[in-house]
């Protein structure tokens, strides 16, 4: 799995970024601080959560949220989880 990968070379993720009661993502971050993928996780389940490297998501951010900034960003995403389903949502990724 991608995110145990990134554990296992001591990278390290921000704060969980709470998106709904059952949605929330976090970004990892390497030794040097770079941003270098993002895990979604879906906190109803057991342990459920989309790893996706930096430039799918720095895509999915620009082309499907259009958001320019991290305060945006969650903004948008929290819209747009309440607005679809999550499955439809996550597939984009």
């Amino acid at each position: 799995m991608y995110s145990d990968d990134l554990l296992e070379q001591r990278y390290t993720t921000s704060d969980p970024i709470e998106l709904t009661d059952y949605f929330s993502y976090c970004i990892w971050l390497d030794m040097e601080g770079n941003e270098i993928g993002v895990t979604v996780s879906v906190d109803a389940t057991n342990d459920l959560h989309y790893d996706i490297p930096i430039f799918s998501w720095n895509r999915y951010v620009e082309i499907v949220l259009r958001a320019g900034d991290h305060k945006s960003v969650t903004e948008k995403f929290r819209a747009r989880l309440k607005k679809k389903k999550a499955s439809t949502i996550l597939k984009r990724i």
